[in-house]
């Protein structure tokens, strides 16, 4: 709480310190703002202003910041809902790109980091709007020999989730005749659930008022158990996700 009201008093101190020549500057600089931060494959990296920010009381910036803080203790949600691998995939990239034991010159390593800023960008080896798996345009020996150098470890599947173009090459599949759910490597179902199972369950589930409906599988996922019955693993404090959670909850 001390830690608090001082962050506060000291956002109070810089508000109510600035003068005339000190906003003129800060003016000069809004004006040679770059919005372009960065640029690869098919995505512009694109930053704004926030001119109201300088408006906000210092217990609102603090807030604006647990908020950000609980979005970055969720953040590892996202990417695990989007696919199972992409944690681990996530953990490899990170570590080749702050290893200070790599060649950051090499010709290897600049295809490698174009392909693992596409995986940033979108929270995971999928392509954010057209769910098609990005393509691993670099030296596959160059990546698994720099992990074996930095002792990381990947799995033999996540290793064929980012090299082979056919396995679980679409996050969510839509098309037509085909298993929704086998088809689709969304990580809100385990991957041998059919689209069968799936609907086979949750239409088993009755609401106890029919006047209000419930809306079933949201925040949660299908697992299987070792005798093979399906059960659902609800996103709680109590149940998956639970530390993440409790972290956001604070």
């Amino acid at each position: 709480m001390r830690r608090v009201l001082f962050m506060g008093a000291l956002s109070a101190i810089a508000l109510s310190s600035c003068n005339p020549q000190e906003e003129m500057h800060t003016e000069k600089n809004h004006s040679d703002f770059q919005w372009q931060v960065d640029r690869f494959a098919d995505i512009k990296v694109l930053r704004y202003k926030i001119p109201s920010w300088d408006d906000l009381t210092p217990q609102q910036r603090i807030y604006a910041y647990h908020l950000t803080q609980a979005g970055l203790a969720g953040r590892d949600i996202m990417w695990d809902c989007n696919y199972r691998h992409n944690l681990e995939i996530r953990r490899s990239l990170e570590a080749i790109i702050s290893s200070e034991n790599v060649d950051k010159e090499s010709a290897a390593y600049s295809d490698f980091v174009v392909y693992a800023k596409r995986v940033f960008f979108a929270n995971g080896i999928h392509h954010h709007y057209s769910n098609t798996k990005f393509a691993a345009e670099f030296d596959q020996d160059w990546f698994l020999q720099t992990l074996a150098d930095l002792n990381i470890e990947l799995s033999e599947e996540a290793q064929r989730a980012i090299f082979d173009p056919s396995f679980d090459a679409k996050k969510v599949n839509r098309a037509d005749g085909v298993d929704l759910l086998l088809s689709s490597a969304v990580n809100f179902y385990a991957p041998n659930i059919t689209q069968a199972e799936a609907e086979a369950f949750y239409a088993a589930k009755e609401n106890a008022d029919p006047t209000r409906p419930v809306s079933h599988g949201l925040n949660s996922r299908l697992s299987r158990d070792k005798n093979g019955e399906i059960y659902e693993e609800v996103f709680s404090a109590r149940g998956r996700y639970a530390s993440s959670i409790k972290e956001i909850m604070g």
